[in-house]
């Protein structure tokens, strides 16, 4: 049986609430969380993703670029509380809360986050599943950079290439199709010359 005191002490050195801990059983409890462990978690549950969103107003082509990076746990909130203490960065999202049992994603969504942190963790784990779509999903994130760089037809073609490489899609079709984006792409840059 675990003392109140220690478990408060433990959660607050490990940045969580305590009630986040008092789920965790001395069975499950995965401890102070290592390189290691979190590299299982990426390559058993992490997803690498290389995304894009409807943005009318704000990009120049209609779809801007969204890298993410998510680890999905079911029944293990509180492990992706921890998760996100170890990252520093990120957030916890809980899906279907109230149901017999409980999904959660672990993500960084924002660009800045992963320029500024995201990327200094995952290069230090030691990847073996996942390591060439982290590989090529970093290129990405670096490809993008700073905001005003996306907005280039280059560098938003090459970002699709990457996309297409990281998870062809077999057997799958894509919530948005590559030859969609591409052809936004072309028809952009016509009308810009053609003014």
């Amino acid at each position: 049986m675990w003392d109140y005191d220690r478990i408060k002490e433990e959660a607050k050195a490990r940045g969580v609430p305590v009630t986040d801990l008092i789920a965790l059983s001395p069975s499950n409890d995965p401890g102070e969380l290592t390189p290691d462990y979190i590299a299982g978690l990426v390559d058993g549950e992490g997803c690498f993703e290389l995304g894009v969103v409807r943005n009318d107003g704000g990009h120049r082509y209609g779809w801007a670029p969204r890298p993410r990076f998510c680890i999905a746990q079911r029944d293990a909130i509180p492990l992706l509380h921890l998760v996100r203490a170890y990252f520093g960065c990120g957030r916890v999202h809980e899906r279907m809360p109230g149901r017999n049992h409980e999904m959660g994603d672990y993500m960084i969504e924002s660009r800045i986050q992963i320029l500024a942190t995201g990327l200094a963790v995952l290069d230090t784990l030691p990847l073996r599943i996942k390591a060439k779509e982290y590989r090529i999903w970093k290129v990405a994130v670096l490809m993008l950079g700073e905001r005003k760089r996306w907005h280039s037809a280059e560098v938003y073609r090459d970002y699709l290439d990457l996309r297409d490489a990281i998870n062809p899609g077999k057997g799958r079709r894509r919530k948005v199709d590559t030859e969609l984006l591409r052809q936004a792409v072309n028809d952009k840059e016509r009308t810009h010359v053609e003014l």
